[in-house]
């Protein structure tokens, strides 16, 4: 499976680029609200389940949809607090550079 970059670039798809996504995320939490790294997996396994394994190309926004639905089904919320932040920054900055 292949990746839209939001610059157009097609990369191959990389599924510990969302365990590491999810794992930025959570260690930014005070320690007694992390996740553990098996329930990082379980949710990175839930996000390829909702993948169609026909499909040939996904976004990189509809990867990061699937990891937020992902936070939210496994009850993280406090990780998924913390991943939407992160998203909405990096936005800014993106647009700050146009």
């Amino acid at each position: 499976m292949k990746v839209i970059k939001r610059d157009g670039r097609i990369t191959n798809f990389d599924e510990k680029k969302i365990f590491d996504a999810i794992n930025a995320a959570n260690k930014t939490l005070e320690k007694e609200k992390r996740i553990t790294e098996q329930q990082i997996m379980d949710v990175v396994s839930w996000i390829m389940k909702k993948i169609p394994k026909a499909k040939e190309e996904i976004s990189v926004e509809e990867i990061q949809d699937l990891v937020e639905d992902g936070l939210v089904h496994k009850n993280h919320t406090e990780v998924v607090r913390n991943y939407i932040k992160y998203r909405d920054e990096r936005q800014k900055e993106r647009l700050k550079k146009l």
